[in-house]
């Protein structure tokens, strides 16, 4: 489950050659909540060193108003790390 916290969105005009950025909060474009699922796999290593890897498919769409279809989260991560004894 993840919650979203905040949401800025910046967009950048060039016109006659200067340049400026204007930014906004978006977030009430989204949705407050978010839920998905997790799989994984880990390895410990005899010498206390591990490797963790796993994959996240969000399950619900993020966007409040979607004519165009759906939004979902996706991530990779991989963990190292020591086990201290």
């Amino acid at each position: 489950m993840g919650f979203l916290l905040s949401a800025d969105g910046e967009t950048e005009l060039t016109i006659d050659g200067t340049s400026s950025t204007i930014s906004e909060d978006i977030k009430d474009n989204f949705n407050s909540t978010e839920f998905g699922l997790n799989i994984g796999a880990g390895y410990k290593f005899e010498n206390g060193m591990f490797l963790d890897f796993r994959y996240y498919a969000g399950l619900s769409d993020l966007l409040k108003d979607s004519t165009d279809g759906n939004l979902k989260s996706k991530g990779l991560k991989l963990g190292i790390g020591y086990f201290f004894k």
